[in-house]
């Protein structure tokens, strides 16, 4: 019999994961606010139109999966939002899709958190095993996600899973979104207009090709590991102007570049830590940050398919 994979929440993570799962013969039951893709024409799809709130709905997805991912989220770092509506929301959302994957013995629930929970840290690159310390509304908000994740771990015979994901890029992210520097600039590259960082440009990310996001979620879902929390990045660090230089390069020509303000939730470095990932399943990124930004950059048709 083949997997049963519900995916809660279809945007760019989302829509990659079920177009390969579906590539690979799984079966793929979608919830999400947005109306099915038209090039999602597998046989195997199954798409539900509604709110994770909607308990109805979730029952259905629910009832028919092995695999839960959970990739819901109404926030993005340094936003600025009603905490305490936002934390409340996503919660008790949260919460009750816990209740349904017990209620219907789901095998295993993968929630995607984010490197925000980790904050500023002194020690990197950062381990799962460091105090979280996070700076921002998001981060707080994924961290008690987490804490939540981990009782229902304790008392359920579903199998979960969390992972710390890090600066995500490839195609299908939205490039005039407010999320991903990656992919704003290339928004600015289609719109011809000046790239905006945020102070000096020297605050370092760690970034992951889709692809390897994809190629990590696969091993994941299928492992036996009894490991709750997992690092997914590359696990290298890049300056925002490392990431303008490598698009210069690529491009041949130099970015008109705007310095803004900080934001209080800017983290200075964040860089992770692979080791555990790599020791339970073998997981090493294979896309390099420049080849991952040349594919980007073709997929948009701002650089020929040579």
């Amino acid at each position: 019999m083949s997997l049963r994979i519900a995916i809660i929440g279809a945007g760019f993570i989302g829509l990659n994961l079920a177009e390969a799962f579906l590539l690979k013969g799984y079966v793929v039951n979608v919830l999400d606010r947005g109306e099915k893709p038209d090039n999602l024409t597998y046989s195997g799809l199954s798409w539900l139109q509604g709110d994770v709130g909607d308990k109805e709905l979730v029952s259905e997805l629910l009832s028919q999966s092995d695999i839960v991912f959970y990739l819901v989220s109404s926030t993005v770092p340094g936003d600025d939002v009603d905490v305490s509506k936002e934390l409340f929301l996503n919660v008790s959302q949260l919460i009750q899709v816990l209740d349904l994957c017990e209620l219907y013995s789901v095998k295993k629930f993968i929630f995607f958190s984010s490197s925000s929970v980790y904050g500023a840290q002194t020690v990197v690159p950062i381990s799962e095993s460091c105090v979280p310390l996070p700076i921002s509304a998001h981060g707080v908000q994924k961290l008690t996600m987490e804490y939540y994740i981990g009782l229902f771990s304790r008392r359920s015979d579903t199998d979960c899973n969390i992972v710390r994901l890090s600066n995500p890029f490839g195609p299908g992210q939205n490039i005039h979104g407010r999320q991903g520097f990656i992919s704003i600039v290339i928004g600015h590259l289609k719109q011809v207009s000046s790239v905006n960082i945020r102070g000096s440009g020297d605050d370092v990310r760690d970034y992951i090709y889709i692809d390897d996001v994809v190629d990590a979620c696969q091993l994941l879902m299928t492992s036996e590991s009894k490991q709750l929390v997992f690092n997914m990045g590359c696990g290298l660090g890049y300056s925002l102007n490392d990431v303008i230089g490598i698009f210069e390069q690529q491009l041949g020509y130099t970015l008109p570049v705007l310095h803004t303000k900080c934001r209080e939730s800017d983290i200075p470095v964040s860089v992770l830590d692979l080791s555990k990932m790599n020791n339970e399943f073998g997981f090493n990124p294979r896309v390099s940050l420049a080849s991952g930004i040349k594919k980007f950059l073709i997929y948009h048709n701002v650089l020929p398919d040579v």
